[in-house]
């Protein structure tokens, strides 16, 4: 008798927490097929435009809001970049994924405030996201204050980048040994740069090669040269015609 009085009742409460574990699900959903899509999934990137295709912009940003006060960095990064397209504004959020820890939020954060002409801002949190492990912004911080004469901090940051898989920071990282004439140290961050396809790289390990500042059995600066050439650097092709 209860069931059948209360038949109308039950079923609103089946359906709202249905709803309830659906909405849950896709929020979830969308915050994991978004980070998939950050991390280069052109599938995860498709999949995404399809599931929020129809839902309300404020909606989706909602569901990203949650998952980063849930203490996800990724979700708290994909809020900064769906707001950049939308009404909301993406520099409080981008920061809140920063402080979170996400290396790309304060990587993107920095190029905001450069788009915006706040260059003392943007190097902060150029630096921040080295610090989070952006090889990217190491990389170029580590540029930016090579330019300033900071020598020391380039130097420092260099070496991080290069650590994090950067080539182009490795061969920089030789250039400071090779200043201070400890060229088997050189000779190493060279060959990693050149191995890594940066023509600079192999200019300068022929280089120490060839000057019989470094020994590697069977290596042939020739070669080397030769792989410069390839790799784009003029000099090297008119040197070895």
């Amino acid at each position: 008798m209860f069931i059948k009085k209360n038949l109308g009742l039950i079923f609103f409460i089946y359906f709202f927490i249905f709803f309830k574990i659906l909405s849950a699900n896709t929020q979830w959903d969308i915050t994991r097929i978004g980070i998939l899509c950050l991390d280069g999934s052109d599938d995860a990137c498709k999949i995404l435009q399809k599931q929020t295709n129809g839902i309300p912009p404020n909606e989706i940003l909602r569901m990203f809001e949650q998952s980063c006060s849930s203490g996800t960095q990724r979700g708290c990064f994909l809020m900064g970049l769906f707001s950049q397209s939308q009404i909301y504004n993406p520099e409080t959020i981008l920061q809140k994924g920063c402080e979170k820890g996400d290396y790309k939020s304060c990587y993107n954060l920095a190029y905001l405030y450069f788009e915006q002409k706040n260059f003392t801002k943007g190097y902060q949190f150029l630096e921040d996201s080295c610090l989070k492990s952006s090889q990217k912004g190491c990389l170029e911080i580590a540029t930016y204050y090579f330019e300033q004469n900071q020598q020391q901090k380039a130097r420092q940051y260099f070496q991080q980048s290069c650590k994090l898989g950067s080539f182009e920071a490795c061969a920089n990282v030789g250039y400071f040994y090779e200043k201070e004439k400890k060229f088997e140290q050189a000779g190493k961050f060279y060959e990693r740069a050149c191995h890594g396809g940066i023509a600079l790289g192999c200019v300068h390990f022929a280089h120490l090669l060839r000057n019989s500042k470094i020994k590697r059995r069977g290596a042939n600066p020739h070669n080397y040269a030769q792989e410069a050439c390839r790799l784009g650097d003029k000099q090297s092709c008119q040197d070895e015609q």
